[in-house]
């Protein structure tokens, strides 16, 4: 709704504001990308927006009872009224916990992690990526130097593995065997859509706006409403698998 795009903006205004004030102030460094340097800063300045940002996401997903103040001092790690607690359903007590528990304790230790240095993906042209096991080829890994992961070891806590796994991602990109998966995946989702004309499934679709968001186009796109079936393009950069495995179809496609 207006109301919650408006909230939603006044939040990153002020998460903006924050963090440019961290950063003047030190408690925030930019190089090599935002790290916090801070917990005192983070828990006092930081922590109390993230809250209304985890709000809105929470209430977006799963409509909650109970006033946004109590649920805010909650997530900021303030006593509050247990007679509220029954208003509360099973899953949203436990999205509610979940996001007490990143504010508080998962987010100020992944944001202090400098990417490469004590975190970040393994090489695929490493001498041993055959041996390694799938964790350490798919998730983030303990970095004991720069540049260097360590040999064996893996992070213990789930989610501090998927939010180290997704700064990785963010901060150092795709590898070619990322990408190629994204497309095998891609083939499949195609795949499973045969009552639907081609350029009206959700995996050309989703390819279509891959190729937008890196500032690229496809070849014969054609815009308008999609609840109607589209002309043909020969020259459409379709994900179409012409009959050949996933792996060389992915491996022929082109953006």
């Amino acid at each position: 709704s207006f109301s919650e795009q408006s909230a939603a903006v006044g939040v990153m205004k002020r998460l903006r504001a924050a963090v440019e004030r961290g950063l003047q102030e030190k408690h925030l460094q930019a190089s090599p990308h935002l790290a916090l340097l801070s917990t005192t800063f983070y828990h006092e300045e930081l922590r109390p927006i993230l809250a209304e940002w985890m709000l809105l996401w929470i209430r977006r997903r799963h409509p909650i009872a109970v006033p946004d103040t109590v649920l805010k001092a909650y997530l900021c790690g303030s006593k509050v009224d247990g007679s509220l607690i029954p208003a509360l359903g099973d899953h949203q007590l436990k999205a509610l916990n979940l996001s007490r528990t990143w504010l508080a304790v998962l987010m100020p230790h992944i944001a202090s992690r400098i990417h490469r240095v004590h975190y970040g993906l393994l090489a695929e042209g490493s001498p041993m990526w055959a041996q390694e096991p799938r964790a350490r080829r798919f998730f983030a890994v303990p970095f004991v130097g720069k540049d260097a992961p360590s040999d064996s070891s893996q992070f213990s806590h789930p989610d501090v593995v998927i939010g180290l796994t997704w700064l990785s991602f963010r901060l150092g990109g795709l590898r070619h065997g990322d990408f190629e998966r994204a497309l095998v995946s891609l083939l499949r989702l195609e795949r499973s859509e045969v009552d639907v004309p081609p350029r009206l499934r959700v995996a050309h679709r989703l390819y279509n706006a891959w190729v937008s968001e890196a500032r690229g186009y496809v070849r014969g796109e054609v815009k308008g409403d999609l609840n109607q079936e589209l002309p043909a393009d020969n020259d459409i950069l379709a994900l179409q698998s012409s009959g050949r495995s996933e792996r060389s179809s992915a491996n022929r496609l082109r953006l």
